[in-house]
Protein backbone atom coordinates (compact mmCIF):
# COMPACT_ATOMS: atom_id res chain seq x y z
CA UNK A 1 0.00 0.00 0.00
CA UNK A 2 1.68 3.52 -0.71
CA UNK A 3 1.35 6.20 1.82
CA UNK A 4 2.01 9.62 1.21
CA UNK A 5 3.49 12.26 3.50
CA UNK A 6 3.37 15.59 2.29
CA UNK A 7 5.22 18.52 4.22
CA UNK A 8 5.96 22.29 4.06
CA UNK A 9 8.04 24.28 0.91
CA UNK A 10 11.22 23.97 -1.10
CA UNK A 11 12.62 23.82 -4.52
CA UNK A 12 13.66 21.57 -7.74
CA UNK A 13 15.69 19.95 -10.83
CA UNK A 14 15.75 16.70 -13.15
CA UNK A 15 18.44 14.37 -11.64
CA UNK A 16 21.75 12.52 -13.18
CA UNK A 17 23.83 9.72 -11.19
CA UNK A 18 24.78 10.21 -7.44
CA UNK A 19 28.72 9.70 -8.12
CA UNK A 20 28.88 12.29 -10.76
CA UNK A 21 26.69 14.87 -8.47
CA UNK A 22 28.99 14.15 -5.41
CA UNK A 23 32.25 15.22 -7.44
CA UNK A 24 30.94 18.22 -9.02
CA UNK A 25 29.81 19.66 -5.06
CA UNK A 26 33.19 19.07 -3.62
CA UNK A 27 35.16 20.46 -6.34
CA UNK A 28 32.80 23.45 -6.95
CA UNK A 29 34.71 26.79 -5.52
CA UNK A 30 32.35 28.55 -3.32
CA UNK A 31 32.35 32.21 -1.12
CA UNK A 32 31.81 32.99 2.54
CA UNK A 33 29.62 36.02 3.20
CA UNK A 34 29.26 37.42 6.49
CA UNK A 35 25.97 39.25 7.66
CA UNK A 36 25.21 40.64 11.12
CA UNK A 37 21.33 42.03 12.09
CA UNK A 38 21.40 45.44 12.64
CA UNK A 39 19.49 47.45 15.04
CA UNK A 40 18.25 46.34 18.38
CA UNK A 41 16.69 42.98 18.72
CA UNK A 42 13.06 41.96 19.47
CA UNK A 43 11.99 40.18 22.62
CA UNK A 44 9.47 38.35 21.42
CA UNK A 45 8.04 37.24 18.12
CA UNK A 46 4.50 38.75 17.65
CA UNK A 47 2.07 37.87 14.73
CA UNK A 48 0.77 41.61 15.49
CA UNK A 49 2.65 44.42 13.93
CA UNK A 50 3.88 47.32 15.63
CA UNK A 51 3.01 50.96 15.36
CA UNK A 52 5.30 52.74 12.56
CA UNK A 53 5.64 53.25 9.03
CA UNK A 54 5.53 50.23 6.95
CA UNK A 55 6.54 52.44 3.68
CA UNK A 56 10.06 54.22 3.97
CA UNK A 57 11.94 56.49 1.84
CA UNK A 58 11.58 59.09 -0.56
CA UNK A 59 8.79 57.61 -2.78
CA UNK A 60 6.94 55.87 -0.49
CA UNK A 61 3.62 57.79 -1.52
CA UNK A 62 4.30 56.24 -5.07
CA UNK A 63 4.60 52.91 -3.10
CA UNK A 64 1.27 53.25 -1.63
CA UNK A 65 -0.39 54.48 -4.23
CA UNK A 66 0.90 51.64 -6.59
CA UNK A 67 -0.45 48.92 -3.52
CA UNK A 68 -3.96 50.48 -2.99
CA UNK A 69 -4.49 50.26 -6.63
CA UNK A 70 -3.38 46.84 -7.13
CA UNK A 71 -6.80 44.58 -7.63
CA UNK A 72 -6.85 41.76 -4.41
CA UNK A 73 -4.32 44.38 -2.25
CA UNK A 74 -7.31 45.58 -0.01
CA UNK A 75 -6.18 42.15 1.81
CA UNK A 76 -3.02 43.57 2.71
CA UNK A 77 -2.14 44.50 6.18
CA UNK A 78 1.17 47.21 6.53
CA UNK A 79 4.01 45.58 9.07
CA UNK A 80 6.78 48.12 9.52
CA UNK A 81 8.62 45.67 10.67
CA UNK A 82 8.78 44.74 7.16
CA UNK A 83 9.21 47.86 6.16
CA UNK A 84 12.35 48.14 8.07
CA UNK A 85 13.76 44.71 6.50
CA UNK A 86 12.95 45.84 3.52
CA UNK A 87 15.12 48.83 4.20
CA UNK A 88 18.30 46.50 4.98
CA UNK A 89 17.47 44.68 2.10
CA UNK A 90 18.09 47.79 0.16
CA UNK A 91 21.41 48.89 1.59
CA UNK A 92 23.14 45.44 1.26
CA UNK A 93 22.00 44.89 -2.29
CA UNK A 94 25.05 42.77 -4.04
CA UNK A 95 27.27 44.56 -7.28
CA UNK A 96 24.54 43.23 -9.55
CA UNK A 97 21.64 44.61 -7.70
CA UNK A 98 20.84 41.18 -6.28
CA UNK A 99 19.48 40.88 -2.18
CA UNK A 100 20.52 38.95 0.59
CA UNK A 101 20.46 35.22 0.28
CA UNK A 102 17.78 33.16 2.23
CA UNK A 103 19.30 32.87 5.70
CA UNK A 104 20.00 36.33 5.99
CA UNK A 105 16.40 37.64 5.37
CA UNK A 106 15.36 35.01 7.70
CA UNK A 107 17.79 35.89 10.55
CA UNK A 108 16.42 39.57 10.10
CA UNK A 109 13.02 38.78 9.46
CA UNK A 110 13.30 37.01 13.35
CA UNK A 111 15.48 39.77 14.38
CA UNK A 112 12.37 41.75 14.13
CA UNK A 113 10.29 39.35 15.68
CA UNK A 114 8.03 37.95 12.78
CA UNK A 115 7.37 34.15 13.48
CA UNK A 116 5.70 33.44 9.97
CA UNK A 117 8.42 32.34 6.71
CA UNK A 118 10.63 34.90 5.14
CA UNK A 119 9.15 37.39 3.53
CA UNK A 120 8.82 37.51 -0.27
CA UNK A 121 10.84 40.18 -1.81
CA UNK A 122 10.45 41.87 -5.10
CA UNK A 123 13.79 44.29 -6.21
CA UNK A 124 12.66 46.91 -8.65
CA UNK A 125 14.68 49.29 -10.26
CA UNK A 126 13.87 52.68 -12.66
CA UNK A 127 14.64 55.64 -13.64
CA UNK A 128 11.23 57.66 -13.86
CA UNK A 129 9.61 58.12 -10.57
CA UNK A 130 6.81 59.04 -11.90
CA UNK A 131 5.89 55.93 -13.29
CA UNK A 132 6.32 54.02 -9.59
CA UNK A 133 2.97 53.79 -8.45
CA UNK A 134 2.29 51.43 -11.74
CA UNK A 135 4.97 49.46 -11.38
CA UNK A 136 3.59 48.58 -8.17
CA UNK A 137 0.58 47.87 -9.24
CA UNK A 138 1.51 46.05 -11.96
CA UNK A 139 4.19 43.88 -9.73
CA UNK A 140 1.64 43.29 -7.24
CA UNK A 141 -1.53 42.30 -9.54
CA UNK A 142 1.55 39.63 -11.17
CA UNK A 143 2.62 38.04 -7.88
CA UNK A 144 -0.82 38.12 -6.07
CA UNK A 145 -2.28 36.21 -9.22
CA UNK A 146 -0.46 33.08 -8.12
CA UNK A 147 0.23 33.79 -4.00
CA UNK A 148 -1.58 35.23 -1.33
CA UNK A 149 0.12 37.33 1.23
CA UNK A 150 -1.67 39.16 4.12
CA UNK A 151 1.27 41.86 5.22
CA UNK A 152 3.32 44.06 3.19
CA UNK A 153 6.30 46.90 3.69
CA UNK A 154 8.74 48.72 1.69
CA UNK A 155 11.72 51.12 1.43
CA UNK A 156 12.26 53.20 -1.69
CA UNK A 157 15.92 55.00 -2.64
CA UNK A 158 17.90 57.33 -4.97
CA UNK A 159 20.54 55.41 -5.88
CA UNK A 160 23.22 56.74 -8.80
CA UNK A 161 19.76 58.15 -10.72
CA UNK A 162 17.67 55.56 -10.49
CA UNK A 163 14.56 54.92 -8.11
CA UNK A 164 15.35 51.99 -6.35
CA UNK A 165 12.29 49.72 -4.45
CA UNK A 166 12.34 47.23 -2.21
CA UNK A 167 8.83 45.49 -1.75
CA UNK A 168 8.69 43.10 1.29
CA UNK A 169 5.34 40.39 1.24
CA UNK A 170 4.42 38.39 4.38
CA UNK A 171 2.11 35.57 4.14
CA UNK A 172 0.57 35.15 8.23
CA UNK A 173 -2.03 32.60 8.77
CA UNK A 174 -2.04 31.98 12.09
CA UNK A 175 -2.73 34.53 15.15
CA UNK A 176 -0.32 33.65 17.91
CA UNK A 177 0.05 34.56 21.59
CA UNK A 178 3.68 36.26 21.97
CA UNK A 179 6.60 33.78 22.26
CA UNK A 180 9.61 34.81 24.01
CA UNK A 181 13.20 34.32 21.79
CA UNK A 182 15.07 33.29 24.69
CA UNK A 183 14.74 31.19 27.56
CA UNK A 184 16.59 29.36 30.61
CA UNK A 185 16.78 25.56 29.95
CA UNK A 186 13.85 24.14 31.81
CA UNK A 187 11.31 27.13 31.32
CA UNK A 188 7.68 26.65 29.90
CA UNK A 189 7.75 26.77 26.42
CA UNK A 190 3.95 27.07 25.20
CA UNK A 191 3.08 27.85 21.41
CA UNK A 192 -0.61 28.69 20.86
CA UNK A 193 -2.59 30.78 18.63
CA UNK A 194 -5.15 30.35 16.09
CA UNK A 195 -5.35 29.55 12.70
CA UNK A 196 -7.09 31.78 10.09
CA UNK A 197 -10.05 30.57 8.61
CA UNK A 198 -9.31 28.57 5.46
CA UNK A 199 -6.39 26.61 7.20
CA UNK A 200 -7.00 23.72 9.61
CA UNK A 201 -5.33 20.80 11.98
CA UNK A 202 -2.42 22.50 12.62
CA UNK A 203 0.89 20.20 13.42
CA UNK A 204 4.12 21.06 15.47
CA UNK A 205 7.20 19.71 14.52
CA UNK A 206 10.74 21.03 16.28
CA UNK A 207 14.13 20.22 15.99
CA UNK A 208 16.05 20.34 19.12
CA UNK A 209 19.36 21.54 19.89
CA UNK A 210 21.36 17.72 19.83
CA UNK A 211 20.12 17.40 16.13
CA UNK A 212 16.69 15.07 16.69
CA UNK A 213 13.27 16.16 16.23
CA UNK A 214 9.80 15.81 17.09
CA UNK A 215 6.47 15.96 15.43
CA UNK A 216 3.16 16.59 17.50
CA UNK A 217 -0.38 14.89 16.35
CA UNK A 218 -2.53 16.88 14.38
CA UNK A 219 -4.94 19.08 16.33
CA UNK A 220 -8.34 19.45 14.83
CA UNK A 221 -9.98 22.18 13.81
CA UNK A 222 -8.44 25.95 14.16
CA UNK A 223 -6.91 26.18 17.72
CA UNK A 224 -4.02 25.17 18.54
CA UNK A 225 -1.71 24.58 21.94
CA UNK A 226 1.55 22.61 22.71
CA UNK A 227 4.03 22.55 25.09
CA UNK A 228 7.70 22.19 24.47
CA UNK A 229 10.22 20.58 26.67
CA UNK A 230 13.48 23.27 26.93
CA UNK A 231 16.09 20.74 29.04
CA UNK A 232 18.44 21.09 26.46
CA UNK A 233 20.89 24.69 25.88
CA UNK A 234 21.34 25.49 22.60
CA UNK A 235 19.12 26.24 19.12
CA UNK A 236 15.12 25.18 19.16
CA UNK A 237 13.61 25.17 15.60
CA UNK A 238 10.06 25.60 15.62
CA UNK A 239 7.60 25.05 12.93
CA UNK A 240 3.80 24.89 12.80
CA UNK A 241 2.11 23.17 9.70
CA UNK A 242 -1.50 23.26 8.80
CA UNK A 243 -3.86 22.17 6.43
CA UNK A 244 -5.03 23.99 3.37
CA UNK A 245 -6.63 23.42 -0.04
CA UNK A 246 -2.81 23.11 -1.64
CA UNK A 247 -2.01 20.55 0.68
CA UNK A 248 0.42 20.85 3.84
CA UNK A 249 1.62 24.61 4.51
CA UNK A 250 3.94 25.78 6.50
CA UNK A 251 2.48 28.53 9.02
CA UNK A 252 5.43 29.06 10.84
CA UNK A 253 8.97 28.80 10.97
CA UNK A 254 11.45 30.19 13.58
CA UNK A 255 13.91 29.45 16.24
CA UNK A 256 13.72 29.70 20.00
CA UNK A 257 17.29 29.52 21.93
CA UNK A 258 17.49 28.20 25.16
CA UNK A 259 20.63 29.02 27.74
CA UNK A 260 22.03 30.98 25.11
CA UNK A 261 21.62 34.33 22.79
CA UNK A 262 19.99 34.45 20.23
CA UNK A 263 22.12 34.52 16.94
CA UNK A 264 22.65 38.16 15.71
CA UNK A 265 24.71 36.85 12.33
CA UNK A 266 25.02 34.40 9.76
CA UNK A 267 27.98 32.99 7.68
CA UNK A 268 26.71 32.00 4.54
CA UNK A 269 28.67 29.51 1.76
CA UNK A 270 27.59 30.63 -1.64
CA UNK A 271 28.87 28.62 -4.98
CA UNK A 272 31.09 31.11 -7.16
CA UNK A 273 28.59 30.75 -10.27
CA UNK A 274 25.83 32.27 -7.74
CA UNK A 275 23.07 33.75 -9.79
CA UNK A 276 24.47 32.26 -13.07
CA UNK A 277 21.25 30.29 -15.02
CA UNK A 278 22.25 26.25 -14.36
CA UNK A 279 20.24 24.31 -16.52
CA UNK A 280 17.80 21.84 -14.30
CA UNK A 281 20.36 18.69 -14.66
CA UNK A 282 22.81 20.39 -13.05
CA UNK A 283 20.81 21.70 -10.13
CA UNK A 284 19.65 18.54 -9.50
CA UNK A 285 23.05 17.04 -9.36
CA UNK A 286 24.25 19.54 -6.96
CA UNK A 287 20.72 19.14 -4.72
CA UNK A 288 21.73 15.46 -4.47
CA UNK A 289 25.41 15.80 -3.72
CA UNK A 290 24.29 18.65 -0.17
CA UNK A 291 21.68 15.92 0.06
CA UNK A 292 24.02 13.06 0.95
CA UNK A 293 26.72 15.21 2.01
CA UNK A 294 24.24 15.81 5.16
CA UNK A 295 23.15 12.79 5.46
CA UNK A 296 26.62 11.02 5.59
CA UNK A 297 27.25 13.88 8.69
CA UNK A 298 24.49 12.33 10.32
CA UNK A 299 25.35 8.99 9.94
CA UNK A 300 23.13 7.81 7.59
CA UNK A 301 22.87 6.16 4.29
CA UNK A 302 23.15 8.31 0.81
CA UNK A 303 20.23 8.18 -1.28
CA UNK A 304 20.32 7.49 -4.74
CA UNK A 305 18.52 8.70 -7.83
CA UNK A 306 15.53 7.03 -9.49
CA UNK A 307 14.37 8.18 -12.90
CA UNK A 308 11.19 7.23 -12.19
CA UNK A 309 10.66 9.50 -9.51
CA UNK A 310 12.66 12.43 -11.33
CA UNK A 311 9.58 12.10 -14.16
CA UNK A 312 6.86 12.66 -11.40
CA UNK A 313 8.56 15.42 -9.47
CA UNK A 314 9.63 17.22 -12.59
CA UNK A 315 5.98 17.16 -13.97
CA UNK A 316 4.51 18.65 -10.51
CA UNK A 317 7.04 21.23 -10.26
CA UNK A 318 6.47 21.90 -14.49
CA UNK A 319 1.92 22.01 -12.67
CA UNK A 320 3.11 24.36 -10.39
CA UNK A 321 4.92 26.65 -12.77
CA UNK A 322 2.05 26.62 -15.06
CA UNK A 323 -0.61 27.29 -13.62
CA UNK A 324 1.04 29.17 -10.09
CA UNK A 325 0.65 28.02 -7.91
CA UNK A 326 3.26 26.21 -5.04
CA UNK A 327 1.51 23.23 -2.96
CA UNK A 328 1.41 19.87 -2.61
CA UNK A 329 -1.56 19.17 -3.31
CA UNK A 330 -2.55 19.97 -7.26
CA UNK A 331 -6.22 20.90 -8.55
CA UNK A 332 -5.56 18.67 -11.10
CA UNK A 333 -2.90 15.80 -10.40
CA UNK A 334 -3.72 15.69 -6.68
CA UNK A 335 -1.24 14.62 -3.52
CA UNK A 336 2.28 13.53 -4.22
CA UNK A 337 0.73 9.69 -3.14
CA UNK A 338 -1.65 10.36 -6.34
CA UNK A 339 1.33 10.90 -8.72
CA UNK A 340 2.97 8.41 -7.59
CA UNK A 341 0.82 5.97 -7.70
CA UNK A 342 -0.45 6.74 -11.27
CA UNK A 343 3.18 6.41 -12.41
CA UNK A 344 3.29 3.05 -10.97
CA UNK A 345 5.84 3.45 -8.69
CA UNK A 346 5.65 1.11 -5.86
CA UNK A 347 6.97 2.52 -2.15
CA UNK A 348 5.60 2.22 0.64
CA UNK A 349 5.48 5.90 1.35
CA UNK A 350 6.28 9.53 -0.15
CA UNK A 351 7.69 12.38 1.24
CA UNK A 352 7.48 15.22 -0.97
CA UNK A 353 9.55 18.69 -0.22
CA UNK A 354 8.75 21.96 -2.33
CA UNK A 355 10.49 25.24 -2.70
CA UNK A 356 11.80 28.10 -4.56
CA UNK A 357 15.03 29.83 -4.46
CA UNK A 358 17.85 31.73 -6.65
CA UNK A 359 20.64 28.62 -6.09
CA UNK A 360 20.54 24.88 -5.22
CA UNK A 361 22.61 26.19 -2.25
CA UNK A 362 20.24 28.47 -0.81
CA UNK A 363 17.18 25.75 -1.68
CA UNK A 364 18.66 23.05 0.44
CA UNK A 365 19.69 25.60 3.24
CA UNK A 366 16.04 26.47 3.39
CA UNK A 367 15.27 23.17 3.42
CA UNK A 368 17.32 22.38 6.43
CA UNK A 369 16.25 25.04 8.27
CA UNK A 370 12.58 24.10 8.40
CA UNK A 371 12.10 21.02 10.84
CA UNK A 372 9.59 19.35 8.82
CA UNK A 373 11.80 19.16 5.14
CA UNK A 374 14.59 18.46 7.14
CA UNK A 375 12.77 15.13 8.83
CA UNK A 376 12.04 14.30 5.12
CA UNK A 377 15.74 14.38 4.32
CA UNK A 378 17.28 12.72 6.71
CA UNK A 379 14.55 10.34 7.29
CA UNK A 380 16.77 6.72 7.70
CA UNK A 381 14.07 4.77 5.87
CA UNK A 382 14.77 6.39 2.74
CA UNK A 383 16.46 4.89 -0.18
CA UNK A 384 15.99 6.83 -3.43
CA UNK A 385 15.01 10.43 -4.10
CA UNK A 386 13.70 12.15 -7.44
CA UNK A 387 14.75 16.09 -7.90
CA UNK A 388 12.51 17.83 -10.67
CA UNK A 389 13.28 21.44 -11.45
CA UNK A 390 12.12 24.24 -13.39
CA UNK A 391 14.46 27.18 -14.55
CA UNK A 392 12.10 30.78 -14.26
CA UNK A 393 13.49 34.06 -14.77
CA UNK A 394 13.10 36.92 -11.97
CA UNK A 395 14.07 40.38 -12.29
CA UNK A 396 17.40 39.02 -14.85
CA UNK A 397 17.89 36.50 -13.28
CA UNK A 398 17.50 32.72 -12.62
CA UNK A 399 14.94 31.32 -9.86
CA UNK A 400 14.76 27.40 -9.02
CA UNK A 401 11.20 25.71 -8.67
CA UNK A 402 11.94 22.42 -7.10
CA UNK A 403 9.94 19.03 -6.36
CA UNK A 404 12.04 16.25 -4.26
CA UNK A 405 9.94 13.09 -3.72
CA UNK A 406 11.69 10.34 -1.56
CA UNK A 407 10.89 6.85 -1.53
CA UNK A 408 11.98 3.27 -0.24
CA UNK A 409 12.55 0.39 -3.12
CA UNK A 410 13.86 -2.95 -2.16
CA UNK A 411 17.10 -4.62 -3.54
CA UNK A 412 17.76 -8.32 -4.71
CA UNK A 413 18.58 -10.47 -1.12
CA UNK A 414 19.65 -13.80 -1.20
CA UNK A 415 16.73 -15.85 -0.17
CA UNK A 416 18.68 -18.73 0.78
CA UNK A 417 20.62 -16.88 3.32
CA UNK A 418 17.46 -14.93 4.08
CA UNK A 419 16.58 -16.73 7.10
CA UNK A 420 19.29 -16.59 9.10
CA UNK A 421 20.10 -13.03 8.45
CA UNK A 422 16.55 -12.68 10.04
CA UNK A 423 17.82 -14.56 13.03
CA UNK A 424 20.75 -12.68 13.46
CA UNK A 425 19.30 -9.19 13.38
CA UNK A 426 16.34 -10.53 15.68
CA UNK A 427 18.40 -12.17 18.36
CA UNK A 428 20.36 -8.91 18.39
CA UNK A 429 17.85 -6.94 19.61
CA UNK A 430 16.28 -9.36 21.78
CA UNK A 431 20.17 -9.17 23.39
CA UNK A 432 20.33 -5.84 23.57
CA UNK A 433 16.39 -6.36 25.61
CA UNK A 434 17.94 -9.15 27.96
CA UNK A 435 16.28 -11.65 26.19
CA UNK A 436 17.39 -15.17 25.24
CA UNK A 437 18.01 -16.21 21.50
CA UNK A 438 15.17 -17.09 19.13
CA UNK A 439 14.37 -21.22 19.65
CA UNK A 440 13.94 -21.86 15.94
CA UNK A 441 11.68 -24.73 14.87
CA UNK A 442 12.58 -26.46 11.61
CA UNK A 443 9.24 -28.04 10.67
CA UNK A 444 7.60 -24.27 11.68
CA UNK A 445 10.47 -22.54 9.19
CA UNK A 446 9.76 -25.00 6.24
CA UNK A 447 5.50 -24.75 6.72
CA UNK A 448 6.78 -20.51 6.60
CA UNK A 449 9.31 -20.64 3.63
CA UNK A 450 6.66 -22.65 1.40
CA UNK A 451 3.96 -20.01 2.55
CA UNK A 452 6.28 -17.06 1.17
CA UNK A 453 6.99 -18.91 -2.16
CA UNK A 454 3.44 -19.67 -2.58
CA UNK A 455 2.58 -15.66 -2.37
CA UNK A 456 4.10 -14.99 -5.05
CA UNK A 457 4.14 -18.05 -7.52
CA UNK A 458 0.66 -17.73 -6.99
CA UNK A 459 0.03 -13.70 -7.73
CA UNK A 460 -3.61 -14.23 -7.02
CA UNK A 461 -3.20 -15.54 -3.96
CA UNK A 462 -5.58 -14.04 -0.68
CA UNK A 463 -2.63 -13.52 1.70
CA UNK A 464 -5.88 -14.65 4.72
CA UNK A 465 -6.51 -17.77 3.23
CA UNK A 466 -2.59 -18.66 3.09
CA UNK A 467 -2.08 -17.99 6.64
CA UNK A 468 -5.21 -19.19 7.43
CA UNK A 469 -3.93 -22.75 5.31
CA UNK A 470 -1.10 -22.14 7.37
CA UNK A 471 -2.11 -21.97 10.81
CA UNK A 472 -4.05 -25.71 9.97
CA UNK A 473 -0.54 -26.86 8.95
CA UNK A 474 1.24 -25.75 11.60
CA UNK A 475 -1.50 -26.87 14.41
CA UNK A 476 -1.17 -30.34 13.28
CA UNK A 477 2.53 -30.81 12.95
CA UNK A 478 2.03 -29.91 16.87
CA UNK A 479 5.82 -28.75 18.74
CA UNK A 480 4.04 -28.88 22.29
CA UNK A 481 3.30 -25.33 22.12
CA UNK A 482 -0.10 -23.94 23.95
CA UNK A 483 -0.74 -21.90 21.57
CA UNK A 484 0.27 -20.33 17.84
CA UNK A 485 -0.22 -17.61 15.49
CA UNK A 486 1.01 -16.94 11.90
CA UNK A 487 1.59 -13.84 10.25
CA UNK A 488 2.73 -12.59 6.88
CA UNK A 489 4.34 -8.93 6.13
CA UNK A 490 6.00 -7.83 2.35
CA UNK A 491 8.27 -5.04 3.52
CA UNK A 492 11.59 -3.53 1.35
CA UNK A 493 14.01 -4.53 3.50
CA UNK A 494 15.19 -7.15 6.17
CA UNK A 495 15.49 -4.51 8.69
CA UNK A 496 12.05 -3.99 8.72
CA UNK A 497 11.19 -7.89 10.71
CA UNK A 498 12.52 -5.75 13.95
CA UNK A 499 9.26 -3.71 13.94
CA UNK A 500 7.42 -7.28 14.29
CA UNK A 501 7.75 -6.88 17.86
CA UNK A 502 6.01 -10.32 18.49
CA UNK A 503 9.23 -11.69 17.35
CA UNK A 504 10.57 -9.67 20.62
CA UNK A 505 8.21 -11.09 23.00
CA UNK A 506 9.94 -12.94 25.99
CA UNK A 507 6.80 -15.47 26.00
CA UNK A 508 7.99 -16.36 22.29
CA UNK A 509 9.03 -20.55 22.44
CA UNK A 510 9.50 -21.34 19.32
CA UNK A 511 9.56 -19.33 15.79
CA UNK A 512 9.36 -20.90 12.04
CA UNK A 513 10.84 -18.03 9.57
CA UNK A 514 9.66 -17.89 5.44
CA UNK A 515 11.35 -15.81 3.31
CA UNK A 516 10.79 -15.44 -0.49
CA UNK A 517 11.12 -11.91 -2.45
CA UNK A 518 8.92 -10.78 -6.06
CA UNK A 519 6.41 -8.70 -7.49
CA UNK A 520 3.00 -8.86 -7.63
CA UNK A 521 -0.01 -6.23 -8.48
CA UNK A 522 -0.49 -5.70 -4.60
CA UNK A 523 3.00 -5.30 -3.43
CA UNK A 524 6.04 -3.28 -4.07
CA UNK A 525 8.57 -3.67 -6.51
CA UNK A 526 10.92 -6.63 -5.44
CA UNK A 527 8.67 -6.72 -1.89
CA UNK A 528 10.23 -8.82 0.49
CA UNK A 529 7.35 -11.35 2.07
CA UNK A 530 8.06 -12.51 5.42
CA UNK A 531 6.18 -15.25 6.96
CA UNK A 532 6.25 -15.76 10.77
CA UNK A 533 5.08 -18.85 12.89
CA UNK A 534 5.14 -18.21 16.62
CA UNK A 535 4.25 -21.06 19.21
CA UNK A 536 4.06 -19.99 22.86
Amino acid sequence: MTKARTLGWLVMALLLGAGCAASAASTRPTLREHYQAPGTAEAHYRSAPPPGAALTGPHAFRVGQGIEAAPAAEALRPDPRLGQLAAWVLEERGPEGETPPHPVIDLWARHLGMPEPAPHLIVLAQSDPETLAQRIEDELSRVLSSQRYTHYGAATGDLEGVVVTVLALSWRWADFEPLPRRLTPGAPLTIAGKLHADLRDAMLVVSYPDGTSTRAPKQKGRDFKADVPTEQRGEYRVEILAEGKLGTTVVANFPIYVGVEPARSVTVERAADHGERLPPSEVGERLLALINRDRERAGLSPVEAHSPLDAVAAAHSKDMHDHGFVGHTSPTTGGAGDRVKRADIRTPYVLENIGRGYSPEEVHRGLMDSPGHRANVMTPDATHVGIGVVVEIEDERPAYLVTELFGRFAEPIDVDDAVDDLVELLDAERKKRGLPELAMNDTLTELAGATAERFFAEPGSDQNALLQALSKRAAQAGGGYSRQTAMMTVVPALEDVLGIEALLDPAVRGVGLGVAQGTREDTIELGIAIVVVIGY
